[in-house]
């Protein structure tokens, strides 16, 4: 489900191991009797509830159902479970207003990061860098709805995407994205401008499993809604060590056009048994090298990018 850079690669992945792959912007007329598995690409199907129609049809789908996928849909909810859950972050408040959020941001002294509580395709964030620039951000994030400040954190960041299947979890090769329009990490945040894997962290995708992903994983279970999909972390490796920048419910784009080339292994296969609750059934296994995606982008990305281009 859905057109873009992201399902292309998840496509071309399938399609390597023989698989019949249609891309389609929603489930539309899909039945059991033409459909093995669906694989939601965007986090908006998720949160339109692809993977609850697919499950109503009684087609697998790998993905979450609209009520998990609030983990991305609502940063505010998400930051309320990591901290629940002992999961290490930065302070963080959800405002409705600005002269709130301009209090709370002096009384906290520090530089703060500005994120819209909803869905804004990996492009609602600002990252000010002046006290005149915070009070445009949140001024601007006040005039959209409603918006976290967190604390602004420092040092390189990693993207863990994994596997689950409501019990189980398994690491694809850690990446790196670059949100930054400019040259020299420069300019507004994009919903990324290229990535590569593997990232040299230094920590094991087991490692940050543990810290970040295997407390979600065992909450939903224990609350009897297990967790079927991508969990893909974001995280920022500070001189403290890892911190969660955020939670999504897919393949990250770019990541997925740079992780799933260095599979060695069925994609669909993997999915398949996720949907099933037994992801322990195909191994996951990773090609040696490196891969590299860049992303061209329109004149204007990501405020007003000019549209027709060729």
């Amino acid at each position: 489900v859905g057109g873009g850079g992201r399902e292309q690669a998840i496509a071309w992945t399938c399609r390597q191991h023989g698989h019949d792959v249609r891309l389609a912007p929603d489930l539309g007329d899909a039945s059991a009797t033409d459909t093995d598995l669906v694989i939601p690409g965007p986090e908006a199907a998720l949160v339109a509830g692809t993977s609850d129609l697919a499950a109503e049809r009684g087609i697998p789908c790998f993905g979450p159902t609209a009520s998990l996928a609030q983990l991305e849909a609502s940063k505010s909810y998400a930051r309320d479970l990591a901290t629940s859950l002992d999961i290490p972050g930065p302070a963080f408040a959800r405002f409705d207003t600005a002269d709130a959020a301009e209090t709370w941001w002096r009384d906290l002294g520090k530089p703060v990061v500005v994120k819209l509580d909803g869905l804004a395709a990996g492009k609602g964030v600002a990252v000010p860098d002046t006290e005149a620039d915070t009070i445009v951000a949140i001024r601007d994030a006040a005039a959209s709805g409603p918006f976290l400040l967190e604390e602004r954190l420092y040092g390189p960041e990693c993207s863990l995407l994994v596997l689950c299947d409501g019990k189980n979890a398994v690491a694809l090769p850690l990446a790196q994205d670059h949100k930054r329009i400019g040259e020299g990490d420069t300019g507004p945040n994009t919903g990324g401008m290229g990535a590569y894997a593997p990232a040299p962290v230094a920590f094991t995708g087991d490692e940050l499993i543990d810290m970040f992903v295997r407390p979600v994983l065992d909450h939903y279970s224990t609350v009897g809604t297990p967790y079927v999909g991508v969990i893909f972390a974001g995280l920022m490796l500070t001189a403290d060590g890892p911190r969660l920048i955020e939670y999504n419910v897919r393949f990250g784009d770019p990541e997925a056009q740079t992780v799933l080339p260095l599979l060695d292994c069925d994609l669909a296969e993997l999915a398949l048994a996720c949907s099933n609750g037994d992801l322990s059934a195909v191994p996951v296994v990773v090609r040696p090298g490196a891969a590299v995606a860049v992303v061209a982008a329109s004149a204007g990305y990501p405020d007003a990018p000019t549209t027709g281009a060729t």
